[in-house]
């Protein structure tokens, strides 16, 4: 399941990505996300820290770390997880291979969480091509019921949720 969102979320997104990765942790499926800031970050740490397997979806080459401060996580994520990345090593870091990650990220997970996320950012990016593969989305109401996104991805087949047990039921 990818976790997605804001890589400058409020505090409340940030505890939300933990707490729901946890959750998913515990009932053994396999998180992952972009190693990105903020929403990204939280959600491998969550994996991590609850001894369970991540998985790390990254816009650089495996011999490069963006942002920089996620180096000693990423490798963490490629010594013990699994961090996969379509670029070869020497590519330069170019805005537009993120993009690609988020729709590589989409394309490698079964069902997306979208935390936290403002108009016009990558996590939507990602969440179009969850939708598009007809992959559920589930966005984190509490959070996003008033983003004007919302209701376009409802009428794409997006589902809003509160508690992350209301996940692991869909999914059954």
């Amino acid at each position: 399941m990818a976790i997605v969102g804001s890589r400058k979320p409020s505090p409340k997104a940030t505890e939300t990505a933990y707490l729901i990765s946890q959750f998913l942790s515990e009932h053994r499926i396999v998180v992952a996300s972009g190693l990105a800031e903020g929403i990204d970050t939280a959600a491998h740490k969550a994996t991590i820290e609850a001894h369970s397997q991540t998985l790390a979806v990254l816009g650089t080459p495996l011999d490069q770390v963006y942002p920089q401060k996620n180096c000693v996580l990423q490798q963490v994520i490629m010594q013990k997880h699994l961090a996969f990345s379509q670029f070869p090593i020497g590519t330069p870091i170019r805005p537009e291979n993120f993009l690609q990650r988020n729709k590589t990220l989409a394309q490698l997970t079964h069902a997306s969480v979208m935390v936290e996320a403002q108009p016009r950012s990558g996590s939507l990016n990602h969440a179009s091509h969850a939708l598009k593969l007809g992959y559920p989305l589930f966005i984190y109401r509490p959070l996003n019921e008033n983003q004007i996104w919302v209701q376009q991805m409802l009428t794409k087949g997006a589902t809003l949720f509160e508690d992350p047990d209301e996940i692991s039921r869909q999914l059954k």
